[in-house]
């Protein structure tokens, strides 16, 4: 039986088309809650907080189980299934049975086809990803907790696609039709300062000169009476331009823009040998700024083949700056052109009992989806030999996500001419096995204030841009903890844009501030340190002893605050720099990231001649970690 989910208007599943039976408000907030995170365990406390808020009943866990029995009777004799442990609860999606997965790999496509200047394209993909929606998202289900956060995020999502859509038929010259469409948006969302500019360049080119302006009249009306501010630069700006005619806003001479010849000749979209070939990529992130340009280089590399060899690209960076999102949207982009598959393997699911990760299950995991069957050889050599045998000829694109380091998963990547791997690790690789490598830098203010405006609405933002610049400036550009800010205040409808700045704001409880159920800074970051603590033992007492530096410091400033010999400093500062969590500074200095500083100030190493190995540290006096 085929089944599809549906959370783009009322929250449905359909049984070969047909709407199944899913009765009452708490199963369809448990379901949506659920489908928001996919093939991930959600607690019990997230699910509780999702469908109660602040207030549950006593009763809470037990009505869960309750829940999920009525949800399972839809999923009997599907590929779905609904796990329930200790930990919390488990739904099993294939993928393309979302249509919000479906949104978002359509506007995915869409903004890789407008980087490549292919607009007519772009256009007709944001169609297809604006006509997934029938109405608001979780149409009904209530907004005051998380979940209510997370639905009111995607319609975000949807304005922002609506208007890049409008932007893309003015560069094809559709001024008319865009003028028709936008007036009864804007009314429906008149504080969208970039909507009102649509509008009135569409009005202006449709020959409407009095209609852009009187746009431009009722757009500072609404701005001046409910935020108290005058219209944007940009507004004001296309509004003088407007006036004075000015001809830069002339449409572009032919209907459809001519579009600049690539750089590269893609490599052939051809037919898959398999007949059902394996799409295991999840949904990319919708909300998905300041990285487009390096999208558009990194699927530009995947699209064209390599004479003789795989392309296998590694992707670098700190905790939580946005590397498996880049990954799945590079992924996605590309994913025409390897028609025999895509893989993904997240290898934190990989992960023995002490936190090493597997290296013979991760093979194991991508033999069976590969279509292996049978016993498969326990002893790694053998395995991965296998592998290779197994996808020799097939061009096939393997994400291997949250790798300890590209060297570890070399014997997981291609070596033949059509296919392609992406990993993802936090150290910096030197591995001859990667073809291209890109480091992820912190975003840009720009960047980072369109993140908490694609989260919490651009409505509510622009009525507190000053609050929202502090709550950007204190997360630093790091993509995790601007989406941990703006995910609590999107669930806090009553707060004040000013409550979460004025929590974010004192540094002793920024980084417990920043840490929102699954979305957690702190975790991220201890992840981090005991990654790297593998690496070089001394990493935590180093880390904690460079805490008192806000400013750039060089290495005679290293040695005395850490008191070890240089060579071993030297070692130690250099591991923490290809883990991340220490940055150069020119001329010859160090900086500790903002937020790793105030993290690194929560780490207390137990000290002492007689006392536990040196990797062991506190924090919060409540919580251990121990790396020997």
């Amino acid at each position: 039986m085929n089944v599809e989910f549906k959370i783009l208007g009322t929250v449905e599943v359909l049984q070969d088309g047909v709407p199944a039976i899913l009765n009452g408000m708490k199963p369809r907030q448990l379901l949506t809650a659920l489908l928001l995170t996919p093939n991930r365990i959600v607690s019990i406390g997230c699910l509780v907080d999702a469908l109660w808020g602040d207030e549950p009943p006593r009763s809470a866990a037990q009505n869960l189980r309750t829940y999920a029995t009525v949800i399972r009777r839809n999923l009997v004799g599907t590929e779905c299934g609904l796990t329930t442990s200790q930990a919390g609860f488990r739904l099993r999606l294939p993928p393309g049975r979302l249509d919000s997965e479906q949104f978002a790999v359509s506007v995915t496509a869409a903004r890789v086809a407008l980087a490549d200047e292919r607009t007519e394209r772009a256009v007709t993909l944001f169609t297809d990803a604006l006509d997934r929606w029938r109405g608001p998202a979780g149409q009904g289900l209530p907004r005051d907790s998380w979940l209510g956060a997370a639905l009111g995020a995607l319609d975000e999502q949807r304005l922002t696609v609506l208007e890049e859509r409008a932007e893309a038929q003015l560069r094809l010259g559709q001024h008319r039709e865009v003028a028709a469409v936008l007036p009864r948006l804007v009314g429906d969302h008149p504080l969208r300062e970039r909507m009102w500019r649509l509008l009135m360049l569409a009005q202006y080119r449709s020959g409407a000169v009095g209609a852009a302006l009187e746009s431009y009249t009722h757009a500072r009306s609404c701005l001046v009476e409910h935020l108290g501010v005058e219209p944007d630069q940009e507004l004001q700006a296309l509004h003088r331009a407007i006036l004075r005619r000015d001809p830069e806003l002339a449409p572009p001479a032919d209907s459809v823009a001519p579009a600049r010849p690539p750089a590269r000749t893609p490599g052939p979209v051809t037919t898959p040998t398999d007949p059902c070939p394996p799409r295991h990529l999840p949904a990319p992130h919708v909300v998905f700024v300041g990285r487009d340009r390096t999208l558009a280089e990194l699927a530009d590399l995947l699209a064209q083949p390599t004479p003789g060899r795989a392309v296998t690209l590694g992707i670098h960076g700190t905790a939580g700056i946005g590397k498996s999102a880049l990954a799945l949207q590079v992924a996605h982009a590309a994913a025409r052109h390897f028609p025999d598959g895509q893989f993904y393997v997240d290898m934190r699911d990989d992960r023995d009992a002490d936190g090493d990760v597997s290296i013979v299950r991760t093979v194991h995991r991508v033999l069976r989806a590969a279509g292996q069957a049978g016993p498969l050889p326990g002893d790694f050599v053998e395995a991965a030999a296998l592998l290779r045998s197994c996808l020799a000829g097939r061009r096939v694109l393997t994400v291997l996500d949250n790798a300890a380091s590209a060297a570890h998963v070399s014997a997981l990547l291609p070596a033949h001419e059509g296919s392609a791997a992406i990993v993802t690790s936090q150290p910096i690789s030197h591995s001859p096995a990667l073809s291209h490598t890109t480091v992820l830098a912190p975003l840009d203010r720009s960047s980072a204030m369109q993140v908490v405006e694609g989260i919490i609405g651009i409505e509510r933002a622009s009525a507190a841009r000053a609050a929202v610049a502090d709550i950007v400036d204190a997360c630093a550009g790091l993509p995790l903890a601007l989406t941990a800010a703006a995910t609590r205040l999107a669930a806090r409808t009553h707060w004040p844009v000013e409550t979460t700045r004025d929590r974010l704001l004192p540094e002793h409880r920024r980084i417990a501030e920043l840490s929102l159920g699954e979305i957690s800074v702190r975790r991220s970051l201890d992840h981090a340190v005991n990654e790297a603590s593998a690496r070089h033992p001394q990493v935590v007492r180093t880390l904690a002893r460079l805490s008192r530096f806000r400013v750039p410091f060089d290495l005679g400033m290293a040695l005395h605050a850490c008191q070890e010999p240089a060579a071993e400093t030297e070692a130690v500062l250099e591991t923490l720099v290809d883990f991340g969590l220490l940055s150069t500074a020119p001329p010859h200095h160090y900086r500790l990231p903002d937020l790793i500083r105030l993290f690194a100030a929560e780490l207390r190493p137990v000290d002492g001649n007689q006392g536990p190995p040196s990797g062991l540290y506190v924090m919060n006096p409540d919580r251990c970690i121990t790396r020997s």
